[in-house]
């Protein structure tokens, strides 16, 4: 119940930053890309250099989180607190993919080559049978 407050808490939070955010989107954008879990986990087990980013809040990643995402929160990036290199390849990942999205747009339109934002987020994630780490009661 914690973390579905806490999620509903983050939307509300993340509304009203969408108002004050502005993301310069161009028609010509080609490297920024959704994908569906199934696919990110292949591409993370290639062994290719990709960044793996989960852009919740601290409380939400001490619930549950996938090994391996390195917690970088939407307002770091966004305040431009955060250095992620712009030649490799990240993919971002939230509770259900709006986070992540917003965030993967906001890097792809100041130059990062390849962005890649996990549809679903760690919700499906968790729903097509991928790893996490669950905090115990």
């Amino acid at each position: 119940m914690k973390f579905v407050k806490t999620v509903a808490a983050i939307a509300v939070v993340f509304l009203i930053l969408s108002c004050f955010v502005y993301v310069k989107s161009s028609p010509g954008e080609q490297n920024f890309f959704s994908i569906s879990p199934t696919t990110a986990w292949e591409m993370l087990s290639s062994g290719k250099d990709i960044l793996f980013i989960d852009v919740r809040t601290p409380p939400e990643i001490a619930e549950i989180a996938v090994e391996g995402a390195q917690p970088v929160p939407m307002a770091t990036i966004l305040q431009g607190h955060a250095v992620l290199p712009k030649d490799r390849p990240i993919i971002l990942i939230c509770a259900v993919g709006g986070r992540s999205y917003w965030v993967g747009k906001f890097l792809s339109s100041r130059g990062y080559s390849e962005v890649y934002n996990l549809s679903g987020g760690i919700v499906d994630w968790e729903k097509e049978g991928l790893p996490v780490i669950r905090k115990k009661p």
